[in-house]
């Protein structure tokens, strides 16, 4: 029976940088994949650590933004709701999600009952952040992947314009979940730690 490899995934900026950690000891080292010019998502390379000598896999994210799992609750709402987003702090309306993964630039969704949502759509998305502050998160949203269980979507407004969010991202991607968190989350890293 072949073991399974432990995985972790790195996160390259815009200059194709990034910081790779062990999974089994922790260490760090920044890697700079500038003079790959090929693709590297979506395929597993094998890494030996030179602290502790073990082998894991290593995936590659090229992503404009950083995005993390999560699973939070929520809801789905049309952009028609005349009174959104104030009527959404206080009635149970739309279709409820669970959010599956956090960007500053969108989310990753699952609905519990089938819905039809068609990319280009436009709705609201409304959850509650498991941070100190319960930040309630109410944004204006683009589908831009669809099928009947769930989705992504994009923000519709600029990265960056959610203080409360972007906070919790970064946070969560260098420290690990807040306590409380029931989602699962794996070691992430951050672009934040990338030597500039």
């Amino acid at each position: 029976m072949a073991h399974q490899l432990e995985t972790t995934r790195v996160f390259l900026d815009d200059h194709r940088r990034g910081v790779v950690t062990c999974p089994h000891c922790g260490d760090t080292h920044t890697v700079n994949m500038a003079r790959y010019p090929d693709p590297l998502g979506g395929k597993a390379y094998r890494v030996l650590c030179g602290a502790c000598g073990r082998l894991f896999r290593l995936l590659f994210e090229s992503r404009r933004h950083l995005r993390i799992p999560t699973s939070l609750p929520g809801r789905l709402l049309p952009c028609a709701l005349q009174d959104a987003p104030e009527a959404l702090r206080h009635k149970q309306v739309g279709t409820a999600i669970t959010v599956t993964s956090l960007s500053t630039g969108g989310i990753g969704f699952r609905t519990q009952t089938p819905v039809s949502c068609t990319v280009g759509d436009c709705y609201y998305v409304v959850f509650v952040l498991p941070d100190t502050d319960h930040s309630l998160i109410c944004e204006a949203i683009i589908i831009r992947r669809s099928d009947p269980q769930g989705g992504g979507a994009e923000f519709c407004r600029p990265p960056g314009s959610n203080p409360a969010l972007d906070w919790y991202i970064y946070v969560t991607s260098t420290v690990g979940p807040p306590p409380g968190e029931t989602g699962s989350f794996s070691r992430r890293l951050s672009s934040a730690r990338v030597e500039r």
